[in-house]
């Protein structure tokens, strides 16, 4: 599962040693450590040996937990302008037209265009 909230990129897997356990992925350790942030303090490890630099083992309450908090969160209207992040929020955009694009390929006709500060149909 991916997860994209305003302070950080996620992905989550299930430990395949562990299934009680699951592998919070991160690209950069900053996230990890806002993810986790009074909820636990989840052992990061960094390796250049994977595509995820960063990584956390802990249980599923643990991640509930952090998803569960991220969604209460949630203070704003529009997400890609609540991300304060340059980079990252530059990383969103791509996702959000990789997706807008992929929105467009499935419903030919139904395409919105961006027109100065808001979009059309």
């Amino acid at each position: 599962m991916w997860i994209a909230t305003n302070k950080g990129f996620y992905s989550i897997v299930q430990d395949r040693n562990d299934h009680g356990r699951v592998v919070v992925r991160a690209r950069h350790r900053d996230h990890l450590v806002e993810f986790f942030d009074g909820i636990h303090h989840a052992k990061i490890i960094e390796t250049t040996d994977s595509d995820y630099r960063f990584r956390c083992f802990v249980t599923r309450h643990i991640s509930d937990q952090a998803v569960m908090r991220a969604l209460s969160e949630i203070d704003y209207e529009n997400f890609k302008n609540s991300v304060k992040d340059n980079a990252l929020h530059n990383a969103y955009l791509k996702i959000w037209s990789a997706m807008f694009n992929y929105q467009s390929d499935m419903y030919p006709g139904s395409a919105w265009w961006y027109h100065g500060d808001r979009f059309r149909n």
